[in-house]
């Protein structure tokens, strides 16, 4: 009992004469592996794939996957984003995100709106899978608005038209 309860640095003199066995270390309890965060491109193909939508709907949840695919890699973590990446892939669409174009022209602020909201969707899944804290596109606006440049006048002539053209004149 004595010389379990030395100091290690005097044990080790007595087990270097001979006159002490040495200490068993315990061996370390093995930890379990770290999860590992999945990539932007692993994480979009899991929630599509699980996604009950319609094939419209998933036809455009691949489409935003694919910009997002696009703008930062297949192999971004995606706890690695940030509010300024957010942003940066907003501007990104607004100015080259058009996949029709070559990704040359930006799309319209509505589309653009649409498609963040639908990333909004793939980051609030792993919120909810515990595999990040926050949302880095909660910031974004994502509300689609009325857009002003398809309003006009209707010529008085197609009312008159239509309304010659209806079963009753109510």
């Amino acid at each position: 009992e004595w010389v379990a309860e030395l100091p290690t640095k005097l044990h080790s003199k007595l087990v270097n004469a001979g006159l002490a066995a040495p200490r068993v270390q315990p061996e370390p309890e093995p930890q379990p592996e770290p999860e590992t965060v999945p990539t932007l491109k692993a994480w979009t193909d899991t929630y599509i794939k699980n996604h009950p939508g319609k094939d419209s709907t998933i036809n455009l949840l691949e489409v935003t996957a694919r910009s997002l695919c696009k703008k930062f890699g297949d192999d971004k973590p995606i706890d690695s984003f940030t509010a300024g990446d957010a942003e940066d892939f907003r501007k990104w669409l607004q100015t080259k995100g058009n996949e029709r174009k070559g990704y040359k022209t930006g799309l319209a602020a509505n589309t653009v709106r649409r498609r963040m909201g639908r990333t909004k969707q793939f980051f609030n899944f792993a919120i909810k899978h515990e595999l990040i804290a926050r949302n880095p596109f909660a910031g974004e606006a994502s509300t689609v608005t009325g857009n002003d440049d398809r309003l006009f006048m209707v010529p008085s002539d197609w009312i008159e038209t239509c309304i010659r053209k209806a079963p009753c004149e109510d």
